[in-house]
This record gives structure tokens, sequence and C-alpha cells, in this order.
């Protein structure tokens, strides 16, 4: 993984926490996880491997930041899931290209990520990805119920 995604994302993230609430940000990293994600699946298709593996490195880099700054006050089963999910999604990732970005692999990966980007968009007041909002929230940044896993 090139370091320097890693620092540009962590970077980026720093500068966007101090202007919004921390769950809108880990929302919008989630949305760079998946546009990342879309990224790397077309270049395949187009046999341009360059392009692919730098969208992969990006997502990678994205997930493994928020991996680092997992809070250590979290309870401590959601810091359990949130570190398996993320330590699992860098690897599903790692190997699309090998897998050939699979279409009921692929989709599982984007479903356990959008799974996750719709739980921290429903902390923070947003709509999840579908573009519906659920009304009905019992989610909090510290609930240790939160389901991470598709």
């Amino acid at each position: 993984m090139n370091d320097m995604y890693l620092k540009n994302g962590i970077s980026a993230y720093n500068k966007a926490a101090a202007k919004m609430p921390q769950a809108s940000n880990v929302v919008i990293l989630y949305d760079g996880v998946l546009r990342h994600l879309s990224d790397a699946r077309n270049a395949f298709e187009k046999n341009r491997h360059g392009d692919m593996m730098r969208s992969i490195s990006k997502a990678n880099g994205i997930l493994l930041g928020l991996q680092k700054v997992l809070r250590a006050d979290l309870s401590q089963p959601l810091f359990d899931k949130l570190d398996s999910f993320y330590g699992s999604s860098i690897i599903r990732i790692s190997q699309q290209p090998q897998k050939k970005f699979e279409d009921n692999q692929f989709r599982s990966l984007l479903s356990a990520v959008r799974v996750v980007r719709d739980a921290w968009a429903e902390v923070a007041g947003k709509s999840p990805r579908s573009g519906q909002k659920n009304a009905t929230s019992s989610l909090s940044p510290q609930s240790p119920n939160v389901h991470v896993m598709g």
C-alpha cells in the first residue's frame, strides 16, 4: 500500500474533522471507499492495471486510516467489530484483482461497506446510500449493537 495515499487520507480526514461533526466525516470517507472500489472495477474491465491498483490503494488507505483512529473509549464489542471489519475489508479489497472482480464477491464487498456507511449516515442524521432516510434511528457512535458486517 502506498504510504502517500495513507498520509493524504489522514491529512484530509484531519482537515475535515475540524470543520464538521465526526460522524459526517466518516460517511464522506466511506463514500470515497465505495467510489474508489467502483473506479478499480472499471479500470480492471478496461485493462488499466495502474489505475486499478491506485484505486485499490486509495480505498484501502481510507479503511486503514479509519482503523488506525478507532477510539479506545468505544465499547469493546463495537471496537472489535469495527477493527475486524476494517481488517477483513482491506484483505477482500486487495484480493479483488486476483478474483477478477467476480460479480457476487464484489457485490458482497460493496454491500458490507454500504452497511457500515449507512450506519454512520444514520448516526450523522444523513440519508442512507439508497436515498431513503430511516426515521427511527437507534444507533449512536457508542452503541455496541451496530451491525458492521454484510
